[in-house]
């Protein structure tokens, strides 16, 4: 409880300080005029309304579709990397990155796509399953946003939204990159537009990329490709007569997003040629999302309802996955595993948004969302290349969700704002049917109340300061509850008894928008119960395997940071220095120990300096920067003895280029690690590309 205290102590002195630091006078000289800041950025994510950065209660990211394309990724997490607080995982699959935020692990994120959320009962994280040639712009709230977004925003929230129609009747747009890292190809190719009411836009995508060129050489097994396709079709219209002071402008959308994805599976050495493995060979040859989602919203601006919003959709996600392992004890025995699965998800959120006063609005809804597994798992075994012996496992599970929240907007004097809100969950989750005689069918039922509260003041001049207390919730996922999963030959049994995950978070933060500096620093502190994690089986859990292992709540995680965000723009120069640095401490408390190794670095952070300078219609710009993290040390519990890993420090120099001919075409080239330093990050198992370049052509008509 001291250390609570004196941790609280701290962020206030830091919360108290920060108007000092952030001295900087709003106005613009009286000759020149103000360019829209990044803080003034309008965004819907952290209150699920519109809101500018410099005024939301959270703390808040955005990528817009101009550092998108400068950025030039062929997946979605690398975009992410660009923002503060993001590592990146990756399981050995180059091609099924995930993210996770402020050190919480990737399975404890919410990934939304256009505010409909994309699930998965994995335990290592939801994947990116959208290509970045669709995507208009990425926000991302760190810290728990349970109370509006659901269980799985218990670290966070990235909100993926997506491209829509143009402002004339046809218009196209093509680009085409090249990796030499991978001597791979990412190809675009859209049209859209807009036609009387009516907007539209088809994008197809294709991505081929090959095995990874490190410092040390070609990576195997770690090639990727994918195709994609997207097509949204909508209309805007105002209701007349007596219903338009019902429903007054309308719009309604119509989505379908189709994703396919096959990735090698990299294996390091050390774990494939380890005794008693004579062998191990992993692959991921399907992992594809496919989405049929309606949208409508009205505002009918009378002097209640501001407005309402209605979405509804079916997602269905497979996945493939093989495991091959050999092993010898006195004797050879291969297997083949083969573990297919398809997730079906039907969802629907409805919002309304209520004017209580001039001063004083209310946000109310309701969600559903409705989760349905099916798993099989066919394994082949061969004793000393003899007659296999087969074995085939089918599963059937489900879970339902339905919540209710109200968020309150209200200010309470002049530059005091205050924002509360609750959730409500009702969770019901069975397994349905198994053919595993050790498991048995059955229904398990959860209820949960959670809040949040923020408090924000903007008196000074073009900055405001916040203070939140933010809960979070994570319900068991199927896999854990009901089905189980499988790694290799090892099978991770499901638990009945498990308790949901729970988190609350204390936030301090400061924002600025000056004439030339803009600032933001966050200081957080997190303490989380019953974490989920696997551990080896006793006696007592009754497991078939002697090597199989067992769900169960066994820890406990206390996390506290300061995260710091800045940018200089000289008001006579094209040349804007920049800098994220992020500090963080993690503990962990497990059963039989405590530490504070958690494997993610005490600092990372991102320095460098844009340019750019236009002239006629052309424009030239440059994005120098050195991304870096300390040393990190892992610690967690093994079979029979702790288990530790330490990784390295490391510093990348990389440099963006580009121009633009007109509005029409545009180059990029991306320069990476210019140094040919060999790392990997704290939170990959990959070593990270070499010396490379990735170069764009892109024409917009």
């Amino acid at each position: 409880m001291q250390n609570i205290t004196l941790r609280f102590k701290i962020f206030l002195l830091l919360f108290i300080l920060a108007p000092h630091l952030a001295a900087e006078p709003a106005d613009c000289p009286s000759d020149e005029s103000c360019a829209a800041g990044l803080l003034e950025e309008i965004v819907v994510t952290g209150t699920r309304t519109r809101k500018s950065i410099m005024h939301s209660p959270v703390s808040l990211s955005l990528l817009t579709s101009a550092q998108i394309d400068r950025i030039n990724a062929d997946n979605v997490a690398d975009l992410l990397r660009y923002l503060p607080g993001i590592s990146i995982s990756d399981s050995g699959q180059a091609g099924l990155k995930r993210i996770r935020i402020r050190g919480e692990e990737a399975r404890r994120m919410a990934l939304l796509i256009d505010g409909q959320e994309f699930t998965d009962h994995r335990e290592v994280g939801v994947p990116m399953l959208i290509d970045p040639g669709m995507i208009e712009r990425i926000e991302v709230v760190r810290g728990p946003a349970s109370v509006l977004y659901g269980a799985k925003a218990l670290g966070g929230v990235v909100n993926i939204i997506t491209k829509r129609g143009g402002s004339q009747p046809l218009q196209a747009n093509l680009s085409t990159s090249f990796d030499t890292s991978t001597d791979g190809f990412h190809n675009l190719a859209s049209l859209y537009g807009d036609v009387s009411d009516f907007y539209y836009r088809i994008s197809v995508t294709t991505n081929r990329q090959h095995d990874r060129e490190s410092p040390e050489g070609e990576i195997e097994n770690t090639s990727y490709d994918s195709n994609s396709m997207a097509f949204n079709l909508g209309r805007s219209f105002v209701t007349s007569g007596i219903a338009s002071g019902f429903l007054g402008d309308q719009s309604i959308e119509l989505v379908y997003e189709n994703f396919e994805s096959n990735a090698e599976v990299f294996v390091e050495p050390e774990v494939r040629f380890t005794p008693p493995f004579l062998d191990f060979a992993i692959d991921a040859p399907q992992r594809d999302r496919e989405k049929l989602g309606v949208f409508y919203q009205f505002e009918p601006g009378n002097d209640y309802l501001i407005e309402g919003k209605i979405n509804v959709f079916r997602q269905v996600s497979d996945r493939q996955f093989n495991t091959f392992p050999s092993l010898f004890f006195g004797f050879q025995q291969d297997s083949a595993i083969f573990t297919t699965s398809e997730l079906t998800s039907d969802g629907g959120v409805a919002q309304l948004d209520w004017r209580l006063g001039m001063d004083h609005h209310l946000i109310t809804g309701i969600q559903y969302n409705r989760d349905r597994v099916e798993q099989s798992r066919h394994r082949e075994v061969r004793i000393n290349l003899g007659v296999p012996t087969i074995e085939d496992i089918d599963d059937r599970s489900s879970m339902t969700t339905w919540a209710v929240f109200l968020q309150d907007e209200w200010q309470l004097a002049e530059n005091w704002h205050l924002t509360a809100g609750v959730r409500g969950y009702f969770v019901d989750a069975s397994l349905d049917a198994t053919t595993r005689s050790d498991l048995a069918t059955g229904d398990l039922d959860d209820d949960h109340i959670i809040g949040s509260v923020a408090l924000l003041y903007s008196g000074f001049d073009s900055t405001s300061l916040r203070a939140t207390f933010s809960q979070g919730y994570l319900y068991p996922s199927l896999l854990q509850l009901a089905m189980g999963a499988y790694a290799g030959s090892r099978y991770v049994n499901p638990n009945l008894e498990l308790n949901p995950e729970t988190s609350d978070t204390f936030e301090l933060g400061i924002r600025h928008q000056g004439s030339q500096w803009t600032i933001e620093a966050t200081a957080f502190y997190t303490q989380a119960e019953n974490y989920i994690d696997h551990l080896f089986c006793t006696a007592a859990d009754q497991c078939l395997g002697r090597r199989d292992k067992k769900y169960k709540n066994i820890s406990e995680a206390e996390s506290y940071g300061f995260e710091l965000d800045l940018q200089y723009q000289s008001m006579d120069s094209n040349l804007t220095p920049y800098a994220y640095i992020g500090w963080y401490q993690r503990s962990n408390h497990f059963a039989a120990f405590r530490t504070s190794a958690s494997g993610i670095p005490d600092i990372q952070g991102r320095v460098g300096f844009r340019w750019q300078r236009g002239f006629a219609a052309n424009e030239i710009w440059t994005d120098m920067h050195v991304r870096f993290e300390s040393s990190s040390e892992l610690e967690e519990p093994g079979s029979s003895v702790i288990v530790r890993e330490e990784n390295s420090g490391w510093g990348s120099l990389n440099a963006n280029v580009g121009y633009n001919f007109g509005k029409h075409y545009s180059v990029t080239m991306n320069l990476i690690n210019l140094t040919d330093k060999k790392f990997s990050t704290a939170t990959e198992n990959l070593l990270a590309a070499g010396r490379s370049v990735r170069i764009r052509l892109g024409i917009e008509l």
